[in-house]
Formats: structure tokens, sequence, C-alpha cells
């Protein structure tokens, strides 16, 4: 499952307060404006930690703390009674067809209590309004008349149930959103607590505040799990066992002589001496602290240095659990400023770093920052603004409050405003490529040519939105065929500007380049175009016959891009350029 949306109702700062969840998410705003709040209250929806009372809104001291997350890519099929059946058809879904749980904290102790619920929407009826609570004796009687008159299989309760439920959709009460407990003493929601729990997404939460020495718990609780998952190999845990009664045998030795050599000198001192002895819990035994370079500890290392290594310390053991959880669940990684104490060097890699991993389909990232040099660089569709408690920005407006409060500025360098066309391209290869092309053809000579990305990063954004404010009376640009491309196209469409988008047909832009001119260039290298890939194949140029990166790089350091000719191209690609060059020259 994946975490679409979360809200917030009377959780510190914030009354009410919703937030939109994307597959990488960003969230930028001044110093305590509740940034690392959103994500302190995930890690509490999850489980990870408790809710206080100190954690009420102080504003609405008797009011209930609600934290509500809603979840798509719910699963096909689960299991209830050993059968088959949908969160669909039992109706626990909400109006958007997505599973949507709230937890309520309430008490006056320490700690508050709290109670799950999913918000279904769910057939209004009274007849089926507590439905999912009945036992199977219940609801044989309940609904008899229903299960004889539609000859309904009435061993299970599913049956049942789903009937009842469709039938009640037909009358006059019609549908709303309800409140479904998942309370452990009722049969079934015992076991749609149990089913929600296997697609949960695990949650990982590092915080910008960590401790930093080699006995910090977040260090000690890796190490701990390592220790546990080793004892599990090569028969260790017996081995230990057998040493432990070893030892325990001899010391019973020990103790029976101690207490011959006693009687000899007091023989009413004492008539028995025996040791007790509990197994070791191995997992605790085994203590270990962190050494870097040259047997350096890490906690005598400098501060980015160990943030850094505490960092990648926890992404480790989050792809641990990851990998030790069923397939069928996801993660999600929050990130608390991850620039702390960073250079700059290490934050371009961290950021994509954190990219890679927001492509998994099982992954997805939450970061809050102040660096310009990272908000600049993250998806723009996932940028979360916040002016207030009460509002959170997503879309335009908020990538826009982002990059003025940041400092993100345009990064394209217009050196001619003679030009009455622009064509804006994804980075540096595709201008050679493209510039090679006009001038082979003679075309083109009055359209600046400029790269300016295409990921749908942010200052992809801000580029897109400044090229508009030069008076350039038509401005194109041009995306690869791939899933890339679609995000790029993307991008411009939610910038609100009027560029005009193409899409390549093919995946990438080394199709265009000639099959025969790629072959033989790669194979003077160690980077040989595979067998399996021809001139036809090559022409079609699929997404699965792209080039590696160290075949793009390659190419690129021997400026390929800029040195085929034209008239080598297959007749394909010849037509498909053509056709775009044509398109830009009249400015259609």
């Amino acid at each position: 499952m994946k975490l679409i949306s979360f809200q917030m109702q009377n959780f510190r700062g914030y009354h009410d307060a919703k937030i939109n969840i994307e597959d990488f998410t960003t969230i930028v705003g001044r110093n305590d404006i509740g940034k690392s709040t959103i994500l302190e209250a995930l890690d509490i929806f999850f489980g990870n930690s408790k809710m206080d009372q100190s954690d009420r809104n102080v504003y609405y001291p008797d009011e209930d703390v609600k934290l509500t997350a809603v979840f798509s890519d719910v699963p096909d099929i689960i299991q209830i009674e050993t059968i088959p059946t949908t969160f669909r058809d039992e109706y626990l879904l909400d109006i958007n067809g997505n599973l949507t749980i709230q937890k309520i904290f309430s008490g006056s102790a320490a700690t508050l209590n709290s109670k799950d619920y999913i918000l279904a929407y769910h057939p209004l009826d009274d007849s089926v309004i507590n439905i999912h609570t009945q036992k199977h004796s219940d609801l044989k009687i309940n609904y008899k008349e229903l299960i004889d008159n539609n000859n309904i299989d009435k061993r299970k309760s599913a049956p049942i149930r789903q009937a009842a439920l469709k039938n009640a959709t037909q009358l006059d009460a019609g549908m709303g959103e309800i409140p479904i407990a998942l309370n452990s003493k009722y049969e079934f929601t015992k076991e749609i607590s149990a089913e929600i729990s296997k697609y949960m997404p695990l949650y990982q939460l590092f915080k910008s505040d960590r401790k930093n020495t080699d006995k910090d718990s977040e260090i000690q609780d890796p190490i701990k799990a390592m220790v546990k998952s080793a004892l599990t190999q090569n028969d260790v845990a017996t081995k230990l066992n057998k040493a432990f009664l070893e030892v325990q045998k001899n010391i019973e030795n020990l103790t029976d002589r101690t207490l011959e050599m006693l009687k000899t000198m007091d023989s009413g001192l004492a008539n028995e001496l025996y040791s007790e002895a509990n197994e070791p819990d191995w997992s605790k035994v085994f203590g270990f602290g962190l050494k870097t370079d040259s047997g350096i500890s890490l906690n005598k290392r400098g501060s980015g240095v160990r943030r850094l290594i505490l960092l990648n310390f926890f992404r480790a053991e989050a792809k641990r659990l990851l990998e030790e959880s069923s397939d069928q669940k996801g993660i999600i990684y929050a990130f608390e400023e991850p620039e702390t104490a960073q250079h700059p060097n290490n934050q371009k890699i961290l950021i994509q770093s954190f990219l890679d991993m927001s492509t998994s389909d099982n992954v997805q990232v939450i970061i809050t920052t102040h660096s310009p040099q990272i908000a600049q660089t993250v998806p723009s569709e996932g940028v979360r603004l916040i002016n207030s408690c009460q509002d959170i920005q997503s879309g335009t407006e908020a990538v826009k409050g982002a990059a003025e409060e940041l400092g993100i500025f345009p990064d394209i360098d217009v050196y001619n405003k003679s030009y009455d066309k622009m064509l804006i391209l994804e980075g540096p290869d595709d201008v050679e490529f493209f510039e090679h092309l006009f001038t082979e053809l003679d075309k083109l000579s009055n359209v600046l040519v400029i790269p300016a990305g295409g990921a749908g990063s942010v200052k992809d954004f801000v580029n897109y939105n400044f090229v508009t404010t030069l008076g350039i009376r038509k401005v194109f640009a041009i995306f690869d065929g791939d899933q890339a491309g679609n995000k790029g196209i993307s991008s411009i469409e939610k910038s609100g500007t009027a560029i005009q988008t193409i899409q390549l047909n093919k995946s990438t832009l080394e199709f265009y380049l000639p099959y025969t001119f790629v072959k033989k260039r790669l194979s003077n290298s160690s980077n040989a175009l595979n067998e399996s890939i021809n001139a036809d194949s090559w022409d079609i140029g699929n997404d699965d016959l792209k080039l590696n990166k160290n075949q793009k790089a390659f190419l690129k350091t021997g400026h390929a891009y800029k040195a085929f000719n034209v008239k080598d191209l297959s007749q394909t690609s010849q037509t498909e350029l053509n056709d775009i060059v044509l398109q830009i020259e009249e400015g259609r």
C-alpha cells in the first residue's frame, strides 16, 4: 500500500491540517513552523513512538487527537476466514477506492489511549451498520431470509456479509462514510486488522537532532538486530548453549567441592551450596562500538562524518527491515534536514540517492529541508510549503513559494535576446545533438537552444517560468519517449506556462544516432553493444534496449552527439526529426 495523504487534528500546533504525499515529498517552511511535527505524527501513527498529553493542541485541551492516513494500491485479494475476498467487496474503502485509517487518541493519563478505525464508504441502512462486528452465528440468524431466498453459502461469514451489504446498497438509506472500529474482540475486525498489518508500509524516521555517539540507541538497535540474525546462522546459538551447559557443569563441580571443604571446617554452617544460572540472552551478551578509518571511534570524527555514517547506517537498517518483511510491504523513509552538517557534494549525493530510492515501486521518501541546493533538484510535484499550521500548500503555489523562500533562481544564460524562438532540451547532450542536426540541415539560425533539465524538478519549474518572461515569441521543449520524458511534459503542464512540448517516439536520444556509428564507437571500448541489439531493434528504440551509464558516458566523452552524419540516420529517424525541425521553424 502507498501513503497518499495524512491529516492531523488537534496534534500540537495543528488543529486540522492535511498534507498530500507523493513518491518523493519535500516539506519546506520557516523554522518552528511545523515541518518536523508532520514526520513525528507519522511516526506515532505507524506505532514507532507514543502519543502523550503534551502532543495535544494547547488551545483545544479537551479534544481528542486524530491522525488519519489514506492509502492507495490496496491489495486485490485478502484472506478472511481462509476465504479470498476484497476490501471493496467488504465495503471497507472510501469513496475514492482508497483505504482510510484513522487513529483517535484520548484519555487523561500521561500516555493517551488509541483506538483505530476504518473510515469506509458504506451502506447506511440500519440492517448492516454493525455487520462487521457480528459473529457467524449472528449472521445466520439475522440474515436467514436473505440466505434462503438467494441460496447463499452459510458455512462461512463472508458470503453472508457480502450479500447483505450488496443488498443494502439498493435500499433507501443510500451510502455514506461511517467509522468501523478495528476491535480485536470481534472475529472479523481482528482478521481485517491482521490483513492491514500485512500490507501496511514500514515507516523509518531519521531526525536531525540525533545523538552522535557510538552508544546512540539508533546505532545500537541495528547492531542488536545484526547480532540476532548472526545467532541464527551456522548453529551459533546451539554452540553457545552447549558452552553454557559446559560452564554450568563445571560450576556445579566447583560448588560441590567447595561445600565439602566448608563442612570440614564447620559441619553446621551449610548443608547445601548450589549454583543457579539462567541461560543468557545471547543477543545482549555481545556489545559493539563503531570504529572508522585507522581504528578511530565514530564519536571522535567530525559532526558531518558522524551524521553521514549514522544516516547510512539507518538506511541500511531500513533496507534490512524491508527485505525481512513480506514482499507485500512498502517502506517510507523520512529524513529530517538531510543537509545538516553536510558538504554540498555530500548533499548532492544524498539527494540523488533519495531520488533513486523513490523510483522503486514500494518506496516513498519524505524530507524536510532548508537547503536551496537540495530543494531545487527535488521533484516539483512533491513540494509542500507550510505557511502556517493551518496552511499547507501543494502544486504550483507551493513550488513558487518554496523557490522564493529558499532563493532558487533560474540558471539559464540568455546571451542574445534577438531570438524569436527558443528550444528547451533535457541536457547538454541533447543540445549538442540538435545544434549539430540544425547545422547539417542548414536550418533554424534564429532559435536559442538551451538545456533546462526535464525531470520535473523545482529548478526546471523555475526555469520554465523564467523563459516565458523573456518575450520570446515561441518556446518549444523536446523530451525523450520514456517515463522520464512523460514526467517532464507533466511538469511543464503543471507550471502553467505556454511552452509547447514535443515528445520523441523513441525512448532516448541515443536511438537517433546511426546504429553503425554507435556500434563502431563502442566497439573500441569495454562497453560494446549487446549482441542481441541489431539495426532493426535499434531503430525501434524500446526502453529495454537503453544504453547503460558507462556507454552513455563514453559517447558523451567522445562528443558523439555532434559527430554523426545526418545522412546515416535511419529513414524513420530522418522523417521524424525533419518533421520536428519543420514544426519549430514554422513556429506551429
